[in-house]
């Protein structure tokens, strides 16, 4: 690798970073952040599991690294600096794929710079969710898979496989990587056969020793998690089972969401590489290595839109590879030019551009513009919710219990208390079954209009009595005595 290129690719990664970790948010953390910080200290035992989990659904890997970091530094900043490391690692990925693919260092720099540069992600990597950080696992797992169809080197496929494992442990519906690897397989697998699309050459990839050595190196990452859910819930499935049906028994989002919000993952700069690479296409066709980058993002493509449940950020798994197809395509522009000096500057218009596309792309720039005014840590943003939790810490004793139908995570996390979860209906009329111990009852109100019990009810019954009441823009926080 030439000094240059090594020197480019260390300054992607350390913007990259820098943009992703900072400014980092040390005050309120919502939903999904508070469970994996609650399951993190849990862990380390500074919170008894019985305050709240949710084990039972949840992958474990982002908590456990989480805890191996706060053996280091015990911080919500460790968490943000371990997410965010891992998220610009995917530039590093992301550049190993594309030289291995297309044996062109400028190339693979170039979705280097693309991928450092997505607004998402740089966006996402600032959350304490594991959105930003799967990409990286994702890419790896091709990368050496498809390294190993090349070399035949089973070592690789076992560092695909190491990886594979380690992706399902950051997020179940991960297990949707296999068919990934089955497709670099089919595209590079060596056969007798000339005929790749026969039913003996998919026997062959089924049968293959190589696919088995994957999936055992994938077994040995997930067989201790699997050893504990069986110990803990019986069936050694059941926390996928669980995530599975959380996942699609939630409220249906716009089926076309992907579509008609594809430029906040990709914006149209980025997707205009894509385009001019559809040119040599119609001379020469599509080469297996572009077929195998256009068929992962379909692929992926397809599976997510079967969730009932649909977020832009489920989309960051293609963005390695839309990253490299768009590089490739703007690199297909230097075959049109002969003269040195006008590569040089169609190259530095394209890099300006894309630039100046991803500042414009961020819903708000507050990481860009708090970096230049060093304000790298924001610990003033304290909602309703947070408030709540923490007058519960400081006000009452540490085995208090606290009854809640919704804003749970946020109100077990910053309390330290037990979360008694009640049920969503049905309770008006079963208060003394339901809460059979004295503790206190917190509603907000942003939970749905059906849920019980709701403020109102609480206010005219005897029973219960309003202790505080917090306020914010967007949401009111009643804390009621109950005894």
């Amino acid at each position: 690798m030439k000094n240059k290129i090594i020197i480019l690719l260390i300054l992607l990664f350390v913007v990259g970073f820098l943009i992703r970790t900072f400014p980092i948010r040390t005050s309120f953390h919502y939903w999904d952040e508070t469970v994996y910080l609650q399951h993190a200290e849990i862990i380390i035992g500074n919170i008894p599991e019985e305050n709240f989990n949710e084990f039972h659904l949840r992958p474990p890997l982002i908590p456990i690294l989480f805890a191996l970091g706060y053996m280091l530094y015990h911080s919500v900043i460790t968490s943000h600096m371990i997410v965010s490391l891992i998220a610009s690692l995917g530039i590093i990925a992301v550049f190993l794929l594309a030289r291995a693919m297309f044996k062109d260092e400028r190339l693979a720099i170039l979705a280097s710079f693309i991928y450092t540069l997505n607004p998402l992600h740089i966006w996402l990597a600032h959350d304490l969710l594991v959105d930003a950080m799967l990409p990286t696992f994702l890419t790896f797992t091709i990368l050496s898979a498809y390294i190993a169809t090349k070399t035949e080197n089973n070592r690789y496929y076992i560092i695909s496989g190491l990886f594979l494992g380690l992706s399902i442990l950051l997020k179940f519906t991960s297990l949707s990587f296999f068919p990934l690897i089955l497709i670099i397989l089919f595209l590079f697998s060596r056969h007798k056969t000339r005929n790749r699309y026969s039913f003996e050459y998919l026997l062959y990839i089924l049968k293959s020793k190589n696919l088995w050595i994957l999936l055992a190196s994938c077994l040995i990452v997930l067989i201790p998690y699997f050893i504990y859910v069986q110990l803990k819930f019986g069936f050694f499935l059941q926390t996928f089972v669980n995530g599975y049906m959380i996942v699609n028994s939630d409220t249906p989002t716009d089926p076309y969401l992907f579509f008609t919000h594809f430029f906040e993952i990709f914006p149209p700069i980025f997707l205009f590489g894509i385009l001019l690479l559809t040119i040599p296409f119609i001379k020469r066709g599509i080469p297996s290595e572009e077929l195998m980058l256009i068929t992962l993002v379909l692929i992926s493509f397809l599976l997510l839109q079967t969730l009932v449940h649909k977020e832009m950020r489920f989309l960051l798994l293609i963005l390695p590879f839309l990253s490299i197809l768009s590089a490739r395509g703007f690199f297909s522009i230097h075959s049109f030019i002969k003269n040195k000096n006008n590569k040089i500057l169609i190259t530095t218009v394209m890099c300006v551009a894309i630039v100046f596309s991803s500042y414009l792309m961020i819903e708000d720039i507050w990481q860009i513009k708090s970096i230049v005014s060093m304000d790298l840590f924001i610990d003033d943003w304290e909602p309703s919710v947070m408030k709540a939790a923490l007058w519960i810490k400081n006000n009452t004793p540490s085995d208090t219990i606290i009854y809640n139908n919704y804003q749970y995570p946020p109100i077990a996390y910053y309390s330290e208390r037990k979360v008694l979860l009640l049920p969503f209906n049905d309770v008006h009329g079963n208060i003394d079954k339901i809460m059979q111990q004295p503790g206190y009852v917190v509603v907000s109100s942003m939970a749905p209009p059906d849920r019980e019990p709701n403020a109102e009810f609480l206010l005219n019954d005897n029973r219960f009595v309003l202790l505080e009441t917090f306020v914010d823009q967007d949401e009111t926080i009643y804390i009621f005595g109950y005894k």
